[in-house]
């Protein structure tokens, strides 16, 4: 049995008689990550919210994952995003005079700053939140 890149070759009398792809289980995802106003029950609540960049590699096994999650977070330590979310835009949070008002804000949001957050996942990344009940 030879083994290389994530094949297992079976040979039997000098030939190659079964091809074995390992299946490719666990990603290794990155997201940019903020906060974003879920609505103003209770005095106000906000919830994470995840945006996809991409997919830094896909592994047979948890162990190889999460090394590659290692180095891509080290990696992005010197790149953190810089943006400061402000809502939707200017006019989000603030009333018809133009001032600041917390009665003004729109569900989903975005506010403060973002984030890198990395994540091995069973799938290929996409959009999520961790609770957004209204969405």
């Amino acid at each position: 049995m030879l083994e290389r890149a994530g094949l297992r070759l079976y040979l039997g009398e000098n030939k190659m008689t079964q091809l074995e792809l390992f299946p490719l289980r666990f990603f290794v995802n990155v997201y940019d990550a903020a906060s974003a106003y879920g609505g103003p029950e209770e005095g106000g609540w906000y919830y994470n919210d995840y945006t996809f960049i991409g997919c830094y590699g896909a592994f047979p096994d948890f162990e190889s994952a999460d090394l590659r999650a290692k180095e891509v977070k080290e990696a992005l330590k010197k790149d953190e995003p810089t943006v400061y979310h402000m809502g939707h835009g200017p006019h989000d949070g603030v009333n018809e005079a133009g001032e600041g008002d917390d009665a003004y804000l729109l569900r989903g949001g975005r506010w403060g700053k973002s984030s890198y957050s990395t994540f091995i996942q069973e799938e290929q990344g996409k959009d999520f939140n961790d609770y957004a009940p209204y969405s």
